[in-house]
């Protein structure tokens, strides 16, 4: 995979872990990766459903084998309590769905619990079927671009989902980056669950319109669980379109303007002339950010006494070297485990 798609998964990993775990879950079992990774894909109908002691016992029976090979009914069996990863309990005989399954021994395993069982709609299964028929990386990305805008909800959801795990968005075409474009300007404008993926899709593809979007992200008090996410994407955007597209009158209040000059501290040294406004702030606590990450960045310390005074830089020296015995400490700590 290429590098800044790495970078853009390790990113997506950061946010999972910290704040939306669902969201890995629901990666694991889009419909694009399941219909590249299923054993069996079924077009189902529910023939019955019974519980025997622990087990419910659910009988499906094939309409359309779509993929994979599959003699007869189709037989899942799970706990008979609901639990995490229950794929069968509430069905009603004779629903619907399209089947994702991998073979577990001699048992078939709805891929992601319920979400290995996919409602049939119009529009869920013209995509499905769309993603079965194309295979390679440039018409997948195609189609996954226009599925951003399709009328049905899963389909929609899922092809965001699926779209930063991918290669080749770097080279995505002047119709598809349009696409890519109003797709992240709906999500950013309503904030919805897919918008994360969205800009990690968006960084590598349309960089200054993910930039943008992410300084506002950055800059806005109400958005603070994906900030850190917004911070990964600007640090991951060419260094001349994250400088470029920064608006410091998006920052009105100090803590806000503080936590700039802690993300720009890690922009490289090419982020010094925007730090260098920062040192001109009234605020004493910018002055001071500015200045430590100044410091980082390799200004002098003589340079920088110059311009903000020594009680400033005497503040800013003393918060970099706590900072740095906070690290220490804690890889020690890690030694220890």
């Amino acid at each position: 995979m290429h590098s800044r798609g790495l970078f853009a998964l390790g990113a997506l990993a950061t946010f999972v872990a910290t704040g939306a775990p669902i969201l890995a879950q629901k990666q694991a079992s889009t419909l694009e990766r399941m219909t590249r990774t299923s054993d069996i894909i079924a077009h189902v109908s529910v023939r019955s459903t019974k519980e025997a002691g622990l087990q419910l016992e659910t009988v499906l029976a094939v309409r359309k084998l779509m993929h994979g090979t599959h003699d007869g009914d189709i037989v899942l069996r799970e706990l008979s309590q609901r639990h995490c990863g229950s794929a069968c309990h509430g069905l009603d005989v004779g629903e619907q769905f399209m089947l994702f399954a991998a073979r577990r021994g001699t048992k078939l395993v709805p891929i992601g619990g319920s979400r290995g069982l996919v409602a049939i709609h119009p529009g869920t299964l013209a995509a499905i079927t769309r993603l079965l028929e194309t295979h390679g990386t440039k018409e997948r990305l195609a189609l996954l671009t226009t599925q951003l805008a399709d009328n049905d909800t899963r389909v929609r959801e899922d092809a965001a989902l699926a779209l930063p795990t991918l290669r080749g968005l770097e080279g995505l075409g002047d119709v598809q980056a349009k696409q890519l474009r109003a797709a992240l300007a709906t999500s950013a404008r309503g904030k919805d669950g897919r918008l994360p993926c969205l800009l990690l899709a968006a960084v590598r593809a349309v960089p200054r319109d993910a930039a943008r979007t992410a300084w506002r992200i950055f800059a806005d008090p109400t958005s603070r669980r994906i900030a850190p996410l917004a911070a990964s994407v600007l640090l991951q955007a060419p260094r001349p379109i994250m400088l470029g597209t920064i608006d410091l009158n998006a920052f009105p209040k100090e803590p806000d303007r503080v936590h700039l000059a802690e993300l720009l501290a890690k922009a490289g040294r090419t982020a010094r002339p925007s730090l260098e406004r920062l040192l001109r702030d009234k605020h004493r606590s910018v002055q001071t950010a500015a200045t430590a990450a100044l410091l980082e960045l390799g200004t002098s310390a003589r340079t920088l006494q110059a311009r903000v005074g020594a009680a400033v830089l005497g503040q800013a020296q003393a918060s970099l070297a706590a900072r740095s015995k906070r690290r220490f400490r804690a890889i020690r700590g890690l030694g220890r485990r």
